[in-house]
């Protein structure tokens, strides 16, 4: 992450969100605590939910033994990786990946501007890249060790069509918020949906989550 200069604002932004992941995950068992009460309070409260439908589907289970049961939660994953963070104003973009390389790392989150994608791709690396940026289409060399993520907007709406229609998709709905911003969203989307299906496009707008359950349970929502 560029963690001085251009870009620092966005990267301080998504470095906490990863760091602020695992926070979600399962706590690994060999690290609990022995106490009971302090994991009770401590627990998270998505586990706790996990936990209580596990529970619930192993006890049907147990008590008809002749059906097999309807619902199957895999267990929470348990955050066990360590997350490297380097700045990417300190060093070159070929000595960043050296050095990645040299200290284990095996999946690379980076490069967040877009200039420094079309190099960091056409640098020879057994690494895998997860760029944080999309070329334009006529730019992307095909790598076997590399996916775009991009975090425009504009570009997952596009992408999201694409993707929808790849599949076999047929008649899509949006949900998005009730702003100029969701409109343009939507609008992008649909641009692209004609293109490759021309089908309708179905859009549900909503203010809030309040508004959009109402809506929803006055069978005027989605």
């Amino acid at each position: 992450m560029p963690l001085s200069n251009n870009g620092k604002i966005f990267a301080e932004a998504i470095l906490q969100g990863f760091l602020d992941a695992p926070k979600s995950l399962a706590i690994d068992p060999t690290t609990a605590t022995s106490s009971s009460e302090q994991n009770s309070q401590n627990r998270d409260p998505v586990q706790s939910i996990i936990d209580s439908i596990t529970n619930s589907s192993n006890n049907m289970t147990q008590e008809n033994n002749s059906q097999t049961p309807l619902l199957i939660i895999d267990n929470a994953p348990i955050n066990s990786q360590q997350v490297k963070v380097y700045d990417t104003n300190t060093q070159s973009i070929e000595s960043l990946l050296q050095q990645a390389e040299q200290d284990g790392i095996t999946l690379v989150v980076w490069p967040l501007l877009k200039p420094d994608v079309l190099k960091a791709i056409q640098i020879n690396t057994p690494l895998n890249l997860l760029t944080l940026n999309e070329l334009d289409n006529d730019k992307i060399p095909l790598k076997n060790n590399a996916c775009y993520f991009s975090l425009s907007p504009k570009d997952e709406a596009v992408n999201t069509a694409r993707h929808m229609a790849k599949e076999g998709k047929q008649v899509p709905l949006i949900l998005i918020p009730s702003s100029p911003f969701g409109e343009r969203i939507a609008n992008i989307f649909a641009q692209e949906w004609q293109k490759l299906k021309q089908t309708p496009v179905h859009k549900q707008s909503f203010g809030n989550i309040d508004s959009l359950k109402a809506r929803t349970a006055q069978n005027t929502g989605i």
